[in-house]
């Protein structure tokens, strides 16, 4: 149950809260990297959010980095295209924050 909790709230975080907290930063050619580490931070916060409630152990400080490291290698695939142009056509089927999402998310379970 936890699990299910933890997963739902992180989802709610990168897709909703996430957007929120980036159109509130002044940003300029470092958009997707400071997207990646905020979503990486969310993800992170709602794992110990879930946490706190359950009365589980905390995340570890590892899994906010690999959440975060997660988040970084979507943005490499999304900047992708701009070096292999042949990938464009396949990195463009899912929406560009689904790749930081789906990343973040990997890391943080990846340690779990």
């Amino acid at each position: 149950m936890a699990i299910l909790l933890t997963l739902l709230l992180q989802l709610a975080a990168g897709l909703v809260l996430a957007p929120l907290v980036v159109a509130l930063l002044p940003l300029g050619r470092v958009y997707h990297i400071v997207y990646a580490l905020v979503l990486g931070a969310l993800i992170w916060l709602a794992g110990l959010l879930i946490a706190q409630m359950m009365q589980a152990p905390a995340p570890r400080t590892a899994m906010l980095v690999a959440s975060m490291v997660g988040a970084l290698v979507g943005v490499f695939v999304i900047l992708l295209p701009a070096f292999v142009p042949a990938a464009g056509s396949g990195v463009r089927i899912i929406s560009e924050p689904l790749y930081l999402v789906a990343g973040a998310l990997g890391g943080y379970w990846l340690l779990r």
